[in-house]
């Protein structure tokens, strides 16, 4: 990810921009809480899967026929 950041950089091309997430907790059991993600636009839920890929360390590839990741 850093990489395509440099890359999009260097290039002048826009890059994907994080923003603040909408979320809370919720009482599960007596014992567990559980992160709910409270999205206004499908634009958070792409937010959301990238920032999970990121903390999970899951690569991304580049795209064979578009050349985008």
């Amino acid at each position: 990810m850093t990489a395509y950041y440099l890359e999009a950089e260097q290039a002048g091309k826009d890059v994907f921009r994080f923003r603040p997430q909408k979320m809370s907790y919720e009482l599960m059991s007596r014992e567990t809480f559980a992160e709910v993600l409270c999205p206004d636009t499908v634009y958070d839920l792409i937010d959301y899967h990238l920032r999970e890929c990121l903390k999970r360390k899951i690569k991304m590839r580049r795209c064979k026929n578009c050349g985008g990741v």
